[in-house]
């Protein structure tokens, strides 16, 4: 039998049986402890970003105004996929997902961190921006899946 109350989220999760409760005890906190550390790395990027625009500006000697696409790009191709991304959980797998996008993002930031040209570090800075929309939607979809309606919108705001 369907758990209506689950829908199409208990679906996206690979290892999760929609019929089945969710856990309880300290498993789902500690799976929401999971899920924040790729938003931790996604907030970090995008919060800090702008403390290396001087450095990118003298390393590839670009104007003032070209370096908007050192923040620009991330946003805008986070923006791009982010809705898209779920459509593809479903279909893929919320974990899978989740695991591309991490890997994802750490090579993209590999990518930056060794960019030779400017172009390839706003390259990198766009698939930074995907490999983050991975981790965002599939990070909620894991935290819904694993919480009780009890207390899913506890862990969602601590998400």
């Amino acid at each position: 039998m369907t758990n209506p109350r689950r829908g199409a989220a208990a679906r996206t999760a690979d290892t999760v049986d929609e019929d089945a409760p969710p856990p309880t005890g300290a498993r789902p906190w500690l799976v929401l402890a999971a899920m924040a550390l790729p938003l931790l790395a996604l907030s970090i990027d995008v919060n800090g970003v702008g403390t290396i625009l001087p450095s990118v500006q003298e390393t590839f000697d670009v104007r003032s105004d070209q370096l908007g696409w050192v923040i620009n790009a991330s946003t805008l191709a986070f923006a791009a996929v982010l809705i898209p991304v779920g459509r593809v959980a479903t279909r893929l797998g919320t974990k899978r997902l989740l695991v591309v996008g991490v890997v994802a993002f750490g090579l993209m930031s590999l990518v930056c961190g060794l960019a030779p040209t400017y172009p390839v570090l706003i390259a990198g800075r766009a698939g930074q921006g995907m490999a983050s929309a991975l981790c965002f939607t599939t990070s909620l979809a894991v935290v819904d899946v694993v919480f009780d309606a009890r207390r899913r919108a506890a862990a969602i705001g601590v998400w």
